[in-house]
């Protein structure tokens, strides 16, 4: 989610976004985990950041069920 901050940052904007994250994943070098289970709103809020008004998300879940 780190690029997504970085994009917000330099004023990146897109009008299509497809979203596939991994259902778990762990970077070692920075000690943090995501899990869609829990993460996903959070993540979908950074997409969102970075859509252009009228812009379109594609979101697959991977697991379910997933609440909002």
């Amino acid at each position: 989610m780190d690029h997504l901050k970085t994009l917000k940052k330099n004023g990146e904007t897109f009008t299509l976004a497809m979203v596939d994250p991994p259902s778990y994943s762990s970077a070692r070098d920075k000690g943090k985990t995501f899990d869609i289970a829990e993460d996903h709103p959070e993540l979908l809020h950074r997409v969102l950041d970075v859509m252009e008004k009228d812009g379109t998300v594609f979101f697959p879940p991977t697991i379910r069920p997933l609440s909002p």
